[in-house]
Formats: structure tokens, sequence, C-alpha cells
């Protein structure tokens, strides 16, 4: 084999290597303040994000604000919220998991600017948040099978600033942090008819000035926890799957001693997909908290704290691959994106520089492909 043959070989692996990696790589998808949702690829391996395309929210390509993004189970469709008057809920086909998207329909919602949306593992229902400065709420409404969201069945006042609505791992229950009533507001959800009544208790309360913002729920399904937005703590919960209750409320500080707690903002929080380490963000401190998870209280012992050497800035949102090995961090005020590893003491290790976004990006969502 001659030199020229065998370096045409590498080259043939090499393409088929990236184009069976991209196959299989995740999606990402980014939005904010443009009315554009980006497109990206992410290679889990290099821990590399590519753009491939973007979908227009609106018939008219201007600036907005899209605060949050959800997948349908099938992997068929996408919903986000255009919290621009009056707000709607837009329905969008993927017709291509790497660079199309085509708008199926724009629903009101209201009264109030809808934060988060929740697609339920059924695919049939999906609920909405929205609030104003008089109350807060939440909407039911119904999927068709071509993704178009329909009028919403029922809308239900639930507390002030609602502002996320989360479904527990079986879907039998529903959560909707309430920041400033200082509650977790706690449902029953009946899948066959979309009815979303008050569970026994229908609040589990947080201290009083915590103002929960958002939620997650450990795989594991016995514990839950909750990053406050007003006092920038988190609160650790027991969870009785059977009866959708909260309980045994535990609160640890997401902020280093000695940080002026007035300048921060509490703001997302997930569990890592193995179940030991929980994160959380900081608007102010500018940096990602991390805990380690005890396996039999599901307590929570802080690691230590990433900034990125000042890179972080108002990390809104941010997301965790399907694998547990990379961390994405979006930079609302700095318009990019930046990669992290995490490491077996579930540390944080940059890869690589800030990858330019969309403007003000408020929502990084990664999802595994669906075929």
């Amino acid at each position: 084999m001659t030199l020229k043959h065998l370096g045409y070989c590498l080259m043939v692996v090499s393409l088929t290597h990236t184009a069976m990696a991209r196959k299989h790589d995740p999606i990402v998808y980014v939005a904010g303040g443009s009315s554009r949702i980006d497109i990206h690829t992410l290679d889990p391996d290099r821990g590399i994000l590519e753009k491939r395309g973007s979908g227009a929210l609106r018939p008219i390509d201007d600036s907005g604000s899209f605060p949050y993004v959800a997948r349908h189970p099938n992997g068929k469709f996408l919903y986000a919220l255009d919290r621009l008057e009056p707000p709607h809920v837009v329905a969008l086909a993927i017709e291509d998991q790497d660079r199309g998207l085509r708008r199926i329909s724009r629903t009101p919602v209201g009264p109030g600017s809808p934060p988060h949306l929740h697609v339920h593992p059924s695919g049939r229902w999906l609920l909405v948040v929205h609030y104003h400065p008089g109350g807060g709420y939440v909407s039911v409404l119904p999927l068709a099978p071509d993704g178009a969201a329909g009028n919403p069945i029922k809308t239900r006042e639930v507390g002030k600033k609602t502002h996320m609505v989360q479904a527990d791992p079986g879907g039998n229950y529903y959560f909707i942090p309430c920041t400033n009533s200082d509650y977790i507001a706690q449902f029953r959800f009946d899948a066959e008819s979309g009815r979303l009544e008050p569970n026994d208790p229908a609040v589990a309360p947080t201290d009083e000035g915590a103002g929960p913002r958002h939620m997650a729920f450990h795989p594991g399904g016995r514990f839950a926890y909750a990053v406050n937005e007003t006092n920038s703590t988190v609160h650790s919960w027991r969870y009785d799957a059977a009866t959708g209750r909260l309980s045994h409320r535990e609160t640890v500080d997401s902020l280093p001693s000695g940080f002026d707690r007035s300048g921060n903002t509490g703001a997302h929080i997930l569990v890592s997909p193995s179940g030991r380490f929980v994160y959380a963000s900081n608007r102010g401190h500018d940096s990602i908290v991390i805990f380690r998870v005890d396996s039999g209280t599901g307590r929570l012992e802080r690691v230590g704290w990433e900034q990125a050497d000042g890179l972080i800035r108002i990390p809104r949102n941010f997301a965790i691959d399907s694998s547990g090995r990379l961390l994405l961090v979006a930079n609302q005020d700095a318009d990019s994106i930046l990669i992290f590893r995490i490491g077996p003491d579930g540390r944080l290790t940059r890869i690589g520089e800030p990858v330019p976004t969309s403007e003000k990006p408020t929502f990084v969502g990664i999802f595994d492909r669906i075929d």
C-alpha cells in the first residue's frame, strides 16, 4: 500500500467516523432573546458544539423573549414560549433533527407571562405556568397527533409567581414552585382526562422568604430538590411517589460565606443522571454550585463552585447530557454557551472557549436523537 493510498484510507475512516458521530450525537436547542431557536449537535467525546441550523418562532423574524423549550416524548415536536404580548405557546415539527423546524400552531395562553412549560410523558398534554403581579396560574393544553397545541381545557390559579411546572418521574403528580408564595403547589394529574386537582396537602411550604423557583427529581424517585430564587438556598425533600407528597425539608446554602446575598438570585437546578450530584446556578455570584448526594438520605454536601474564571455570566439555565459526562451553561449576559466535563467527584472542567449564540440565551437543552 502506497503512502498516498494509506492517507486516502485514513481520510475515509475519519470522515466515516465523523458521519457516524453526527448520526448519533445529541441535539442541543438554544433559545433566548432572538425569535429563532438555534439547533446544534454535541460531540460528547470531544465536547464540541456545532451549530447546524435554526427555526423561526414567528412569521416575522424579529427579537423576542423565549425562555423555555420542551420536546415531545416521540421526538417529533418541539414547544416553545413566546412571551411578547399576547403570549403564546408555539408548536414546531422537527423535520430534520440537525437543521429543520416547521411551525405548526401558535396558541395564546394567559393571563400573564409564561416562564415554563412541560410535556406530559404520555405526549397528550402540555402544561404551562404563567403569572402577572396579581397572581400565578397553570394551564393544561391538549396535544393533537400532528403536534398542534389546542386551547387550554383548564386554567387554574395557583399562587404568586408560578415559575415552573414539573411532573414526578411517574407522571402521576405535578409540582409548581410559587416564588412569591414560598411554597411548592402539589397536584394530582389524570393522564386520561387532563384533570389537574390539588393534592392533600395542596402545598409544601418552603422557608419564609426563600422564593422557590425551579425543582428537579432524583432519578431514584425518593428525593426532590428546589433552588430558591430569593434567599439563594437549595431545599432537599423526601418524596413519596405513592401519595405525591414532598416532606422532611432540609436547607443548604448555594453561596459561599461572605458573599452579599442581596446581589444574587438562584435560577436553575438539575440532578445528574447517576443521582450522585446536584447542580444549581447562581446569578450574581455567577456560578454553578455543586453538591454531593447522600444515596441513603438524599441530603446534600456542598463540593464547591465553578465560575470558569469569570466566564460564567448570569447562568439562567444549564443542561446535563444523558450520559452525565457534560454540562452546558447558557450565559444570558455573554451571548454564549460554556461546555464543561463532569468529573468523577462532580466537579466541572471547562472544555474550549465560549461558543457564541444568538442574543441572551435563556434556555439550553440537550436531547438524545430518536430514530
